[in-house]
């Protein structure tokens, strides 16, 4: 049997090494503290009015307060539930040890 080899001519080059440490942060604009203040302070008015305007009054308070009671109490039946189901299994498996 006549097996040939064939090698592709393909060449594997290492990938070339940076001689220099570069740190992104480098590119960063340090600002004035007065103008950072100030674009702060119109960032938080700006918040402020946004939250002013979208507020919710009492009833939708009190209506988030109710569906989320709901949603606690569904969920603590839950878990009674499936802590009676898991202490009834443990006694089965006691039982079956016996």
């Amino acid at each position: 049997m006549n097996s040939s080899w064939h090698f592709s001519s393909s060449l594997v080059l290492p990938q070339p090494i940076m001689e220099e440490y570069y740190d992104s942060t480098w590119n960063i604009e340090i600002v004035p503290v007065d103008e950072y203040q100030d674009a702060l302070d119109s960032q938080l008015s700006s918040y402020l009015h946004w939250v002013k305007e979208n507020s919710l009054n009492n009833d939708d308070l009190e209506e988030i307060d109710r569906l989320a009671d709901k949603f606690i109490k569904s969920y603590h039946e839950e878990f009674r539930l499936k802590k009676v189901e898991s202490y009834r299994r443990y006694q089965e498996m006691i039982a079956r040890s016996i």
